[in-house]
């Protein structure tokens, strides 16, 4: 009896090491499958039963990853879809397609603020457009030409399931697969300023 009090007690003091990192492989870079039934397994995540669901593994949620992420562990495939090898390049822009206000907008804008609050801070037009490009930036993911295949099946096949964007084994974005993929390159859009954006392709890209 005492000896299987004490492996109770070692496989507790264990349990915490399972959850903050239980991939067996580091990948800077990865795509992986969010289980069908993700939120059940994160509301029992310390359950033998979800510990032990086959194929997936628990990941705390990285530092930059979109505001829709708010659980702090998702269940995913402990085996990678696509990895850092089949990355070819990945990038920081602008994004295009946001809309933003010119200059007699924003003054009428500034104007009803300012009516609700007269002590509202309202700053220069040239400024709130510097501001408003600097956080709104996207990450463009270019694959190899085997990593552009992989990714067509990949998406043709879970097409309505979830996605796991991983970056340093924590996710980063778990986007919804509305469409087949085929042209090798996805957009990450969650309002990245430039710099976290840059940060996070400086972890994606590294070997």
């Amino acid at each position: 009896m005492k000896g299987r009090h004490v492996l109770a007690i070692l496989l507790l003091l264990l349990l915490p090491g399972c959850l903050s990192s239980p991939l067996t492989e580091y990948t800077p870079f990865a795509i992986r499958l969010v289980h069908p039934r993700n939120h059940v397994l994160v509301h029992h995540r310390v359950s033998r039963d979800a510990i032990a669901v086959s194929g997936y593994a628990p990941m705390p949620r990285h530092p930059a990853a979109n505001t829709n992420l708010t659980r702090e562990i998702y269940w995913v495939s402990e085996a990678p879809f696509l990895t850092r090898e089949h990355l070819n390049h990945a990038t920081v822009a602008k994004r295009a397609a946001v809309l933003v206000m010119n200059e007699e907008q924003y003054y009428e804008f500034t104007s009803r603020m300012r009516t609700v609050n007269p002590d509202t801070p309202i700053v220069p037009y040239l400024t709130y457009r510097a501001r408003i490009e600097e956080a709104v930036a996207e990450i463009r993911l270019e694959f190899t030409r085997e990593g552009s295949e992989l990714l067509s099946q990949f998406t043709r096949r879970h097409r309505l399931r979830r996605m796991a964007i991983t970056v340093d084994d924590q996710v980063l974005s778990t986007p919804i697969i509305n469409e087949h993929i085929k042209t090798g390159t996805m957009i990450l859009s969650s309002g990245y300023s430039r710099e976290s954006g840059k940060r996070v392709v400086r972890q994606m890209l590294r070997k």
